[in-house]
């Protein structure tokens, strides 16, 4: 059961007609979306957002979480002239990206919630392609790896282009989440809120790549993201093109979706595939054969 604070300790004015059964229906989610809820006061916006931080805290949600669903509460308060559902349903119009909507309104649930007000009746939008998406051709992702020289960095975006682990997922690997026995990144923690992070091979070129890295502590990775950021600049004035981690995650996933098995791709992707999961696992290593031998990497030897 999450804590909540008084209804009336939150820096906004309570409808004035309200009576106790009234503020019985909107703890309970019942009141009409036609009956203005709350005023929105601008000089206590700050020690409202600030309770719910405390709020989240207490509810043990993570500070990366926290940080968008504050971005987002901010905007719409700051926004909004009055807390109710048909305002909400004007701040989320505003979004047309299907990614940027839905952690908007996942913002302002956590809002309500946290005000005790009526739960917001939106779906969230279908952010997933229809069919394949933009990406890098073959070629343009071979020369930009093999155009870096500092091999750490190398072999991070290599990575991004192999496998369906998310960019960030992988610049955070640990060396005991490398099995270079099976060949495959095992990574821990696998199910983080709506993210899966499951098992994927290592592309045998990147293990060896991964073999020469230096060990000087637990991550794979011991750098910072500034130090990505430089070499990919370096390549792109060498090249004239630009590509990013996230657009090596789109490679992979565009490449295998042509020639292995579609439902072991979303798999290694993490996407959410229902009783499906249990029995794909079994298959990831003989499809995996098909892209290296569509992508073989054989330039960076």
């Amino acid at each position: 059961m999450l804590s909540r604070f008084p209804f009336g300790d939150r820096g906004f004015e309570s409808h004035p007609q309200r009576s106790l059964r009234e503020s019985e229906a909107v703890i309970n989610g019942a009141w009409p979306l036609t009956i203005e809820l709350t005023k929105v006061n601008p000089d206590n916006i700050e020690e409202v957002l600030s309770n719910l931080v405390k709020w989240f805290h207490d509810n043990n949600v993570g500070e990366r979480t926290i940080k968008d669903r504050i971005t987002y509460s901010k905007r719409f308060l700051s926004w909004a002239e009055e807390l109710s559902v048909d305002e909400a349903k004007r701040f989320l119009s505003q979004f047309d990206n299907p990614n940027t909507h839905n952690n908007a309104l996942q913002a302002l649930r956590f809002l309500f919630r946290f005000m005790n007000l009526p739960e917001l009746p939106f779906k969230q939008k279908d952010g997933r392609p229809l069919g394949l998406i933009i990406a890098p051709k073959a070629e343009s992702v071979l020369a930009l790896i093999d155009s870096i020289e500092d091999i750490g960095v190398k072999t991070y975006l290599a990575l991004c282009s192999t496998t369906g682990l998310r960019s960030q997922r992988i610049f955070k690997l640990t060396w005991d989440e490398i099995n270079f026995d099976e060949g495959f990144i095992m990574p821990k923690n696998g199910n983080v809120r709506t993210k899966n992070y499951r098992p994927n091979p290592i592309h045998p070129i990147i293990v060896n790549l991964l073999q020469r890295l230096p060990r000087s502590s637990d991550k794979v990775f011991n750098f910072n993201e500034k130090r990505i950021r430089k070499a990919i600049n370096e390549a792109e004035r060498k090249l004239g093109f630009r590509i990013t981690p996230c657009q090596l995650r789109d490679f992979f996933y565009n490449t295998a979706r042509k020639i292995m098995d579609r439902d072991l791709v979303e798999y290694l992707m993490g996407h959410r595939l229902g009783i499906k999961e249990h029995y794909l696992a079994d298959e990831v290593k003989a499809e995996y054969e098909k892209f290296i031998k569509a992508f073989p990497l054989n330039e960076l030897v």
